[in-house]
């Protein structure tokens, strides 16, 4: 029961990214007008701030205080895969150029793609459980 509960965790963070990712593209490239590149960049700052606190306090459950060698730490793992989202995001817009017009529909499978990416480098770069 209890890896049911960590792994039921980690993927209410990574739909709590996700959902914050697509937020911030949304807005910029649909509202603003930034290009869809340059918005999944910075939706991607933010998906992994947002999945960073979730995963450190309910999948991982760290008690010690947040601290900023942990964030570095925890960004730095999830380089990995964020290169990864975004290459698969970009390789989706090229395949399918049309969905430019839509970029949040590419996130899908970039998404899916980085959690496998993103799970082992917490597990055992970061929070080392």
């Amino acid at each position: 029961m209890e890896k049911i509960k960590h792994y039921g965790h980690f993927l209410f963070a990574g739909a709590s990214a996700f959902l914050v990712n697509t937020i911030i593209l949304y807005v910029l490239s649909n509202v603003l007008g930034v290009h869809a590149y340059v918005g999944q960049i910075v939706g991607l700052w933010g998906s992994i701030t947002a999945s960073w606190w979730i995963n450190r306090t309910k999948t991982f459950k760290t008690t010690a205080a947040p601290s900023w060698v942990e964030y570095r730490a925890y960004c730095g793992s999830m380089l990995l895969a964020s290169l990864t989202n975004y290459i698969c995001y970009i390789g989706v817009l090229a395949i399918y150029p049309v969905l430019e017009e839509n970029p949040v529909i590419a996130l899908f499978p970039a998404t899916a793609v980085s959690m496998f990416v993103s799970y082992f480098g917490m597990k055992y770069f970061v929070f080392k459980k």
